[in-house]
């Protein structure tokens, strides 16, 4: 039987029995998308008399979508695998929302106004599931992706943290030992100088007054220098393009250095995105330390060589000076700490340079880019120590690698 010459009664009656057995039901709204009639309880909230937005919630970010559609006759808005919740709080199965643009006349068994919009409910078939899942696994990989990131976020708070915390020990050893010795110095000239005074020794009192002036100074250096590390990571640096290469040439070119006394460099030296100021102190300090403390006069060598790695730039520095003791490899890195070979495979204190600060920067500097500084040196076994960079380059290096110059 063709069901479009059937009489309205059977197509009346199966109507009826899929809206009671809640397979589908409808509901007529007005231009305002308020609800004028409903056919069926697969969607109770729905009542005659109120906005579309308070039986169906979900359809409330919607409702511009729905007035823009053409009255055409065949454009709809869908809306597949909503779920829902019934009165007892408890959630109903899951149904397929279609909206057709429609003006005609309402049953008469409802109103005699007119209608502007149908809306067909029906329960959500076995592709709107699958789309359901699909839409609910996409947001759980967005969620979990949500964590790693705040995961990532907290593990950088707490380096900080750490990091603080570290350098409040630090700061705390300094000036509880370190600035207590030119204190105590500026206290003993001031006793010198009053004793030299009432004694009429001018002279010694001279003498006192210029060696306080000196200790002072070396005070005002030091303080000078701790604030400058404590500053160092403060200061937000701008990512930019480097050519590694004319950065070691031009570094290398401005040092000064003793005759006879060679560098050379090696490896490849690319162009990297990175923070160019820190580097360039990195880099220009130790070269600057291995020529300081060479202990051969007119002879010896400092080999500079780079590896570009993904991610990073690997630079070592090695002289073949007198080396640094096992012993001293985690103190020469601490503030105001200097020391030199005494002569007997070891190294000792040097009090000219006790308020040094240049290892202390580098590694401090390495470590707040994110990078590493690793030492190597034996003096029992060879002479020499080597420098090794872990630098990262901010983003990935470029694939532009300039060869090293012979």
């Amino acid at each position: 039987m063709d069901v479009r010459s059937a009489s309205p009664a059977p197509l009346l009656s199966a109507g009826l029995l899929l809206a009671r057995n809640r397979i589908y039901a409808m509901a007529w709204l007005d231009a305002d998308l308020i609800v004028t009639a409903r056919f069926g309880d697969l969607a109770p909230g729905l009542e005659a008399g109120e906005p579309l937005h308070v039986g169906l919630p979900v359809l409330a970010d919607y409702e511009d979508d729905i007035r823009a559609l053409p009255c055409d006759g065949h454009s709809s808005f869908e809306l597949p695998g909503i779920m829902l919740v019934d009165p007892l709080g408890e959630p109903a199965p899951r149904i397929d929302l279609i909206v057709y643009r429609h003006v005609d006349r309402l049953p008469e068994a409802a109103t005699s106004d007119t209608s502007e919009f149908l809306l067909l409910i029906t329960r959500a078939g076995t592709q709107t599931m699958d789309l359901a899942v699909a839409r609910m696994q996409r947001d759980r990989h967005i969620l979990l992706e949500d964590i790693a990131l705040k995961k990532l976020e907290l593990d950088r708070v707490n380096a900080e943290l750490e990091l603080c915390n570290r350098d409040l020990e630090d700061f705390a050893t300094i000036i509880s030992h370190d600035l207590k010795a030119p204190m105590r110095a500026l206290r003993y000239h001031a006793d010198d100088i009053e004793a030299a005074l009432d004694s009429g020794q001018l002279q010694v009192a001279r003498e006192s007054c210029a060696d306080l002036k000196t200790q002072s100074r070396r005070m005002s250096t030091m303080l000078s220098q701790l604030l400058d590390y404590a500053a160092v990571g403060r200061q937000k640096e701008s990512v930019e393009a480097c050519d590694t290469r004319a950065l070691i040439d031009s570094i290398t070119a401005s040092l000064p250095r003793p005759p006879g006394l060679a560098i050379t460099i090696e490896g490849e030296w690319p162009i990297i995105e990175t923070y160019l100021a820190p580097l360039d102190l990195v880099i220009r300090n130790l070269i600057d330390n291995a020529i300081k403390h060479h202990d051969r006069a007119g002879e010896g060598e400092i080999r500079i060589a780079a590896t570009p790695c993904t991610g990073s730039l690997n630079i070592v520095i090695q002289d073949d000076g007198p080396g640094i003791p096992r012993s001293r490899h985690e103190t020469i890195f601490q503030p105001f700490r200097s020391y030199r070979p005494d002569g007997e495979g070891g190294c000792e204190a040097d009090a000219g340079l006790s308020h040094g600060m240049g290892l202390a920067f580098v590694k401090r500097m390495i470590e707040t880019v994110g990078g590493r500084l690793d030492l190597s040196s034996d003096p029992s076994r060879r002479r020499g120590s080597a420098f090794k960079i872990v630098w990262p380059g901010g983003r990935e290096l470029r694939q532009q690698a300039l060869k090293s110059k012979s």
